[in-house]
This record gives C-alpha cells, structure tokens and sequence, in this order.
C-alpha cells in the first residue's frame, strides 16, 4: 500500500500533462488560414524532464493529433514527436538548456524540414513557406522558453517525479540565460516587423487558398 502511494505521489502530474498537451493545441491562438500558435509541446517538454523520454513521445503523440484536424494533413505531428525524440536524447546526455536545446534542434532539423514539408508537400510558395517556417520555429522556442520557466519556478525534475536518482534537469542553473531569451523571443514575435510579416503571410495563404479551391 505504502508503495502504491509513492507512486501515486510521484506521478499524479503525468495524466495532467497528457492532458494539458492536447489542450495547449486545441485551445490554440488562431492567427489566421493555416497559421496558429499553438501551446501543447509546453506540456510534452515538461513531461520529458519529469518523467522522460518514452512519456515524452507519449505526450508528443497526443498532443500532436490535433494537428491532424486542424492543419489536414501529418506534418505537424511528425515535427512535433521528432522535437520530443531530439530534445529527450539531449536531456539524455545531461544537456540541461532546455531553450538552446529546442533552439538547436529548430536551427538545425525544424526548420529545413517545415520548409520541405510546406514547400514541396504542400506546394506552397518559397515566400508563405519561409514566413511560416519563421512562426513555426518561433512557437517551438517561445514555448520551450514558457516550459524552463514553469520547471524553474515549481522546481520541476525528474529527480522528484520518477524513481530514478538521476535528475534530467537542474533547476534555476539557466535562469538568467532563459530570461533574456524570452525577453528576445517575445519582441521578435510581437514587434510590429513580425506582425507585419504575418500579415504578408495571411494575404499570400488566401491567395493559395483561392487558387487551390479554382482548381
């Protein structure tokens, strides 16, 4: 009994995340045709550092199954899982930036596969596809910037969650780093320079979307 209580202790957050994961995607910011942010991969970041990698692609899954209603088609979730799987590993090797991992992962594997995806996938055009790209990995690293923030304050790891010894994360190390970065992030996304480019892209997707319907 005693130990079916620890384990209770130790993963009551898990369901909770699961949950918070497909929410952050269904409850998204709607921005326009084709184009949202969403907020569920804050969950599945949490879930890797809490708990690991295999619950991590399990909160990756779930939460990435809405964007097969939203968007219509597989490459959001495939993006989303492939971002679980690279970042888990990294925590793996006792890397423990949360936002340089998820940056590095977007530098180098995000955002040439968007481009493929949207470019040639969906036959869009170079220019939607780099704006869109440009949201996408915005998304991505705000979000794990909302994550390092949660796991700093709340004093998250998997140390306290999971039976391991082993922490996945080290609370409060990246702090200062994280603040200037949400700092940056957050004037990239909502600068008048990024919210024109934004509205350059719900012009152009309107277009696309016309011309696919007259075909």
């Amino acid at each position: 009994m005693g130990k079916f209580l620890d384990l209770l202790q130790k993963y009551w957050l898990l369901p909770c995340l699961l949950l918070a994961g497909y929410g952050g995607n269904y409850f998204k910011l709607h921005i326009f045709f084709g184009v949202d942010f969403l907020f569920g991969s804050i969950a599945t970041l949490l879930v890797l550092v809490c708990y690991g990698l295999p619950w991590g692609l399990v909160s990756a899954a779930i939460a990435g199954s809405h964007t097969l209603i939203i968007w219509r088609h597989g490459y959001g979730i495939l993006i989303i899982i492939l971002e679980a799987l690279v970042v888990g590993l990294m925590l793996r090797r006792r890397q423990t930036n949360l936002v340089l991992i998820n940056s590095l992962f977007w530098l180098l594997i995000g955002i040439p596969l968007v481009y493929i995806f949207y470019r040639w996938g969906l036959n869009m055009t170079s220019v939607t596809t780099s704006l869109i790209t440009l949201k996408q990995a915005t998304n991505g690293i705000f979000n794990s910037l909302i994550a390092s923030f949660l796991i700093t304050g709340f004093g998250l790891s998997k140390q306290k969650f999971s039976p391991s010894t082993n922490p996945a994360f080290f609370p409060g190390k990246n702090c200062l780093l994280s603040r200037l970065c949400l700092i940056c992030w957050w004037h990239l996304s909502f600068s008048p320079s990024f919210l024109s480019l934004l509205l350059m892209v719900k012009k152009l997707l309107y277009k696309w979307k016309s011309k696919q319907s007259k075909n």
